[in-house]
C-alpha cells in the first residue's frame, strides 16, 4: 500500500459511559513510501557524499522504496 502512513499522530480517548475507546487521527504523517525512500537516501548519500545530482538520487531512492513496498506485499 503506497499511501499507508508511517507515523500517524493519534489521539486516543475513552468514553466511560459506554466503555469504548476511540482513536482520532490528528495527522496522517508521512507515507511509508516516503519513509522507505528517506532511508534509502541516507544510505546512498552516506556511501558517496560527493554525488551531486539530486534528481537522479531522488529517483533512485523512490525506485528502491517502490521495490520495498512490492516485496512487502508478498
Amino acid at each position: 500500500m503506497t499511501h499507508e502512513p508511517a507515523f500517524p499522530v493519534v489521539k486516543t480517548y475513552s468514553n466511560f459511559a459506554n466503555g469504548r475507546i476511540y482513536c482520532e487521527i490528528l495527522s496522517p504523517g508521512m507515507t511509508l513510501r516516503d519513509w522507505f525512500a528517506g532511508q534509502v537516501l541516507i544510505g546512498y548519500v552516506m556511501a558517496d557524499p560527493l554525488r551531486n545530482n539530486p534528481d537522479k538520487i531522488a529517483a533512485y531512492a523512490y525506485q528502491n522504496a517502490d521495490a520495498m513496498l512490492r516485496e512487502r506485499e508478498k
